[in-house]
């Protein structure tokens, strides 16, 4: 329980940045906040199942608006000092939320891209751009690894995530479906030879529509919060594992930008769908979460009668 203030804290963050990032991009905030933080898979998954997406997203949101506040801010008669420490601390930020998940870090390619373009979109403003985020969030990364005694030993496990085999994933759907099809046809099971094959190919393909969505934002087509959602989404659907959280990832930042039906209402069908009939822990059903529930019920409708 107390582990979940965490996760409240992330939340935290998100409900004060969501709703700055919806007017920079012309959206609503009210409409913003009950799309992506009022969430069931935020509040049922997030929440209640203790991900850490909840401090990841809460961190790379609140360092995205700090440093869109340097990018384009609201007074131009800003200093300059107030401006680079508006970058600095948004650096960190989101450089905090990549040592939750790295998947984060794309925050700065995109902050990185609208400083460029702020910058005249010269190859030359990519490259200095790229630089100074770079080394900052290097300074912080190292500074956190070193200053907490827990070294780098975090590397060694970004690719445990692949080990596992989610329906939800497109590649491993698809390499499972064929698996499944040689079986059946008595041609064996080669599962794990498709999805080798399965696997790199998405990773392409997410690797192009990225990097279309860094030079759209460059060139000034996109707002840098709406390539983000559609990056990370990309990301996600094409990622060898998916949870039903982890869709949070695009779905958040696309509540500041996308309005269109197309998006909202499928978006708001399939969280309150999945939202519901998976366990906020991703496994199987188990009865004592039902107890904890009712527990947690009585004391917050006590509380509210109190």
């Amino acid at each position: 329980f107390v582990h979940r203030l965490l996760a409240l804290a992330g939340v935290a963050l998100i409900v004060w940045a969501l709703p700055r990032l919806a007017r920079r991009c012309g959206v609503a905030s009210v409409s913003a906040l009950w799309l992506g933080a009022a969430n069931p898979l935020l509040l049922f998954h997030l929440v209640a199942g203790i991900h850490n997406e909840a401090l990841m997203l809460g961190l790379m949101l609140a360092g995205v608006e700090l440093s869109l506040r340097a990018v384009h801010p609201a007074d131009e008669s800003v200093s300059r000092l107030r401006l680079a420490g508006w970058l600095a601390a948004g650096t960190a930020l989101i450089a905090l939320s990549s040592m939750i998940k790295v998947p984060s870090l794309l925050a700065l390619g995109f902050v990185g891209m609208a400083l460029a373009r702020k910058w005249g979109a010269t190859f030359r403003a990519v490259i200095l751009a790229a630089v100074i985020l770079g080394v900052g969030t290097g300074v912080v990364i190292v500074a956190v690894s070193w200053g907490s005694g827990l070294g780098f030993g975090w590397t060694k496990t970004l690719g445990t995530a692949t080990e596992v085999r989610s329906w939800m994933s497109i590649p491993t759907l698809l390499g499972m479906g064929t698996g499944l099809g040689g079986v059946l046809l008595g041609l064996g099971d080669h599962t794990t030879a498709v999805l080798s094959i399965t696997r790199p190919i998405a990773a392409l393909v997410a690797a192009f529509i990225t990097v279309r969505m860094l030079l759209a934002v460059l060139t000034g087509r996109i707002h840098p919060v709406g390539a983000l959602g559609v990056s990370l989404g990309a990301i996600v659907l094409l990622f060898p594992v998916v949870q039903p959280w982890y869709l949070l990832w695009a779905v958040i930042p696309l509540a500041a930008w996308a309005t269109r039906p197309v998006f909202r209402i499928p978006t708001i069908a399939f969280s309150s769908v999945v939202g519901m009939i998976l366990m906020p822990n991703g496994s199987e059903y188990q009865p004592f979460i039902i107890v904890q529930a009712s527990i947690a019920t009585i004391v917050v409708v006590g509380l509210i009668i109190v």
